[in-house]
């Protein structure tokens, strides 16, 4: 998938900063997830966000899990700035992704001396809504 109209809104800059986004799918299939005692089905996914002349703006990896059983989504990302967060909430199939960390993002890895992040732990929140021809999410954090 690929995106060449995107924006960002970054608090501290005066006008939305354009950009473009690539993101790859891959199926991971289905498991028996033992502690759920559900079926699963996963996919891993990798993005990338460049400004419009190319130069890298961010990267990062992860996997989607759905549990239909139990119409639960989840969402496991990893930034390599040392962020990394586990976001989930309930969907049904056909309707849109809606998924919250419930505060629990958080800089990890990036420990000064005295073991402090120096990033405020923040809550994130994502909608995305996907069918045979559409990707559109929107993430706020």
């Amino acid at each position: 998938w690929e995106g060449l109209n995107g924006a960002t809104v970054i608090p501290t800059s005066v006008a939305p900063a354009p950009y473009v986004e690539r993101q790859r799918f891959t199926s991971l299939g289905a498991a028996h997830n033992e502690v759920l005692g559900e079926m699963t089905f996963g996919v891993k996914y990798e993005c990338w966000i460049d400004e419009p002349d190319g130069t890298p703006f961010h990267h990062e990896t992860g996997q989607w899990w759905w549990v239909p059983a139990k119409g639960l989504i989840a969402r496991v990302t990893n930034i390599p700035r040392g962020q990394a967060f586990v976001a989930g909430g309930a969907y049904v199939e056909g309707s849109p992704m809606k998924i919250s960390t419930n505060g629990s993002f958080a800089g990890l890895g990036m420990l000064d001396a005295n073991g402090d992040t120096g990033i405020p732990t923040t809550a994130f929140w994502s909608t995305v809504n996907v069918n045979s021809t559409t990707f559109c999410y929107d993430d706020v954090t």
